[in-house]
């Protein structure tokens, strides 16, 4: 769900969130959706420049390839990781302590994923036509984003 990550721990809008990704999952039943309309290439691209851009934990190292292999989609190269790492400027050093005093629940706060992946699209890094779990575009969840 879009704005889900790193939001803060216990807090009342884990009860707004688990709403929202029920009503997602519901949705996607009735869509008949299926995991490869969500993990694509480009997906993987999007997760891989937003750990770029906030400094995300080193197990999206492990992860990301994991992913795309049961998925069997292409593990994305070491070079891929290279590049988009070199054309990604860090918009902040984000950890769950920060070790430049950005905590995580300060991600979040200020706009978490959907922020800097509003940034990452300006910039022309983005691949927002990708589909996100909602059934909607990078583009449709960023223009309501701006608006909102």
């Amino acid at each position: 769900i879009p704005h889900a990550a790193l939001m803060p721990s216990g807090q009342p809008i884990w009860l707004e969130m688990a709403r929202q990704s029920a009503a997602v999952l519901w949705d996607q039943y009735e869509r008949k959706a299926k995991l490869r309309d969500i993990l694509t290439e480009d997906s993987f691209h999007n997760a891989i420049a937003v750990h770029a851009a906030c400094g995300g934990s080193t197990n999206l190292l492990i992860h990301v390839p994991a992913i795309a292999h049961a998925a069997a989609l292409p593990r994305p190269t070491v070079q891929q990781w290279i590049d988009l790492n070199r054309q990604v400027t860090r918009f902040v050093d984000c950890l769950p302590n920060g070790p430049m005093y950005h905590p995580t629940v300060r991600f979040f706060m200020a706009g978490g994923v959907p922020e800097v992946m509003w940034h990452l699209r300006e910039l022309g890094i983005a691949r927002c036509d990708a589909k996100t779990v909602t059934g909607k575009t990078w583009h449709e969840i960023l223009d309501a984003w701006h608006k909102s």
